[in-house]
Formats: C-alpha cells, sequence, structure tokens
C-alpha cells in the first residue's frame, strides 16, 4: 500500500476524558521544518512535487482548524520556492530559520565533540545565510531557529544566540527531563539551564516510553498512533498538573512532504481537533514570552532586530 493511498481514519476525537480535562491553560505552538524533501536534498530529483502538495494540503489544515504556525525554512527555499515563503507570511504565520543548505550544524546530543575552527566558520556561514536570505525576502530579520536534523550542541547554540535569535527549538523535552516549557539553556550544556539570552523551546513528544532495540526513546507526537493521541494528550496535561505547572504547551514538528500520506494529514487534523476541544490558543513563538510572562534578559532588551 502507498502513502497516498492509505485509509483515512476516522477524524473525530471522541469524548471520553478531553471533554473537560484541562484545569491549567492549554497552548499550542504548531511548527513546521519548511524544507525540501528528501528526495530532493540528495539530487536525486529536481521538481519538488512533495513539498508543494503538502504544504498546499498543510495549509488549508492550518486554516480549517484556526491554527497559526511557526515555519522554520530553509533558506535555499527563498531563492527557490520564494512563493511559498511569503505565502505563508502574508498569511500571518510566523517566518524562523532552518539553515541555509540544510547540512548538519553540530554533534548529535548527548554526544559532546570538539569542533574544529573550520566546522565553526561552517556553522556560522550557515546560520548567517539563511538568517539573511529570510531578511531579504521578508525585509526583517527572524528570531526563531531550528537546527537541521535538530544537531544542536553547546557551539552550535552559542553561535545561534550571537547571531540575534531569541527563539531555538532543537531539543526534545525528554532530554532536559521536562515538558514542553521554554528555558534559558547554559553555555556549557544546552540541556541544563543556565544564563543564555534566547529561549529553548522544546519539541512536544511521547509522555511513554517506547523499547527501540535495547533501548527505549520517547518518539515524537505524531510518530504515534491516531488511536494513541488523545491518551498522549491526557498524560502530557496529567504530568504538567503533577509539575504544578499554569500552563500546558505543546509544540509539535511536521513537514510538507510528510502530507502527502493521506494518513498522517488525518493524524494532524485529528490532534488539532483534540485541543479545539480543550479550547487550546494557537500562538507563535514570538508570542510565547508575552503569554507565559517570561522575564525579558538583560542582553535581550535593547535588541534591534
Amino acid at each position: 500500500m502507498t502513502e497516498d493511498s492509505c485509509a483515512t481514519i476516522s477524524n473525530q476525537p471522541s469524548a471520553h476524558r478531553i471533554g473537560n480535562i484541562s484545569e491549567s491553560k492549554v497552548l499550542l505552538a504548531f511548527t513546521c521544518d519548511l524544507e525540501l524533501s528528501p528526495e530532493v536534498q540528495k539530487h536525486t530529483e529536481f521538481e519538488d512535487r512533495r513539498l508543494t502538495r503538502g504544504y498546499s494540503i498543510l495549509s488549508d489544515i492550518l486554516e480549517r482548524n484556526d491554527t497559526m504556525c511557526t515555519f522554520f525554512t530553509q533558506g535555499k527555499l527563498c531563492e527557490t520556492k520564494p512563493d511559498i515563503v511569503e505565502k505563508s507570511h502574508e498569511m500571518g504565520h510566523e517566518i524562523g530559520a532552518h539553515g541555509y543548505s540544510h547540512i548538519p550544524l553540530g554533534s548529535f546530543w548527548p554526544l559532546s565533540l570538539l569542533h574544529s575552527p573550520k566546522r565553526i566558520n561552517v556553522t556560522k556561514l550557515e546560520i548567517s545565510r539563511s538568517r539573511d536570505a529570510l531578511r531579504r525576502l521578508l525585509g526583517k530579520n527572524p528570531i526563531s531557529f531550528r537546527a537541521p536534523y535538530l544537531r544542536i550542541d553547546k557551539e552550535t547554540l552559542r553561535i545561534i544566540d550571537e547571531a540575534g535569535f531569541l527563539f531555538d527549538s532543537s531539543i526534545y523535552n525528554p532530554a532536559v527531563n521536562r515538558t514542553s516549557i521554554p528555558y534559558h539553556p547554559s553555555r556549557e550544556n544546552p540541556f541544563f539551564e543556565g544564563d543564555i539570552g534566547l529561549l529553548e523551546v522544546p519539541i512536544t513528544v511521547s509522555v511513554t516510553p517506547k523499547r527501540k532495540l535495547f533501548y527505549h526513546r520517547h518518539p515524537a507526537i505524531f510518530e504515534l498512533k491516531q488511536v494513541e493521541l488523545e491518551r498522549e494528550i491526557t498524560k502530557c496535561i496529567e504530568v504538567n498538573r503533577k509539575l504544578g505547572n499554569d500552563i500546558v504547551l505543546f509544540v509539535p514538528m511536521v513537514h510538507p512532504y510528510e502530507f502527502c500520506s493521506d494518513a498522517f494529514s488525518s493524524k494532524v487534523s485529528f490532534f488539532l481537533k483534540l485541543l479545539k476541544k480543550l479550547d487550546a490558543t494557537s500562538l507563535l513563538f514570538s508570542e510565547l514570552g508575552q503569554i507565559l510572562k517570561l522575564p525579558v534578559p538583560k542582553t535581550l532588551r535593547n535588541l534591534s532586530l
């Protein structure tokens, strides 16, 4: 069975348990890595039909569910698909940066590999090129960043901070033993709180670990089956309650080409309907600090973008 022929699962969330579960404020910071499809990244195809088609489907789903999105955009798309980037911006979505060429910028956590001067220069160039490409197209600097392949380490994080970004979202929440609550990372280890000016906004994954070979991992929220989503949302809310959090923040991550699968599109629509039943507030990264009432670091108060 091909992805396109996958049967569409019922798109109506059940009423049990979801109805009045949330005494905490539920927030949704929906994110999309707006990048070339894997086949095109590898230069095996030249016309990115999956990007174009998937983006159209995603845009329709977002509109039907009154959901705003932060699009972490590969800088190269500003040249190859500027209409998609401009359309997203015109619709009120936020445009963040996602590197320029979509090459790995750091080491996989929890590894801590030393960066050579040459590697640091490559990382600086990729980050500045992605920022500059978006500024030329949209007339302003992006304030949010997501590392390609989620490859983030202390050197990469430092460069992102020095480049003027206010937010990064490259870490899965279990890595820091927390739910998706923004925090200021440490200069020595991005998985611990510290004094870096930008805010790290962890990506939402399942609170329930699943066994994979000889270890357990926390799958991303949309790696779960559709029938598992309601239970996971409930568990996430319960965990936040136990931690004493006033808010529950969901930060899902998608890619346009994934929406060429009917099953994936149905799953995302179902997830958004579940959150709508919880009166979740959809917001952009640029609104996080204000809504969460986070203090503005001194290093950012006079930052002019």
